[in-house]
């Protein structure tokens, strides 16, 4: 419990158009500080899911023979879970980031080779 997100500065900015984050799911670790930082531009706006909120340190220490989880399965521990500055009682793991434009895949635009998700950032940058 030592992680801590310093808050950035809004303002210094060297773009000055729509910027359309994508997120999902999938994204995890690196994808969720990522998408923490980046959605914190003043011109960002995010599209999709929220990330997997995986914001630790996870680890697979040794659980010992007594636990046995069969082959297809492991366990891992968390050592650590990230909090914003001033904000220590409120760990960011599992808590979704708000999303702007919530949309996901449907099947029937997959099939039809379409990008809900992509469709939806496109959409909004051309009408800034």
């Amino acid at each position: 419990d030592f992680d801590v997100f310093p808050k950035r500065s809004r303002n210094k900015i060297s773009f000055s158009g729509p910027i359309a984050l994508l997120t999902g799911p999938s994204a995890a670790s690196s994808g969720d500080m990522s998408t923490l930082w980046l959605a914190d531009h003043p011109l960002v706006r995010t599209f999709g899911k929220p990330t997997a909120s995986a914001f630790n340190l996870q680890t697979q220490p040794a659980l010992g023979t007594e636990l046995d989880l069969g082959p297809e399965w492991f366990g891992q521990i968390a050592e650590a879970n990230l909090y914003r500055v001033g904000q220590p009682d409120e760990y960011m793991t599992h808590r979704d980031l708000a999303i702007d434009h919530p949309v996901w895949l449907r099947s029937i635009d997959v099939v039809a080779g379409k990008d809900t998700v992509v469709s939806a950032a496109l959409d909004w940058i051309s009408q800034q």
